[in-house]
């Protein structure tokens, strides 16, 4: 995947066209989704939830 950082291995909230380029088996799986994330008060748009499995 491109733009994932390297030195993280947590939850990572994604953006949804993630699943454009996302397959099974790539080194990250779906954890899940956030429908209403926030910064700061600040509203973002939806997010997915992935982790690393492997070294991708």
């Amino acid at each position: 995947m491109r733009m994932m950082p390297d030195d993280h291995d947590g939850p990572m909230g994604v953006p949804l066209n993630f699943l454009e380029h996302w397959a099974p088996g790539n080194g990250f799986m779906l954890l899940g989704k956030l429908d209403d994330p926030t910064v700061n008060g600040r509203r973002l748009y939806k997010r997915l939830l992935v982790r690393r499995t492997r070294d991708a």
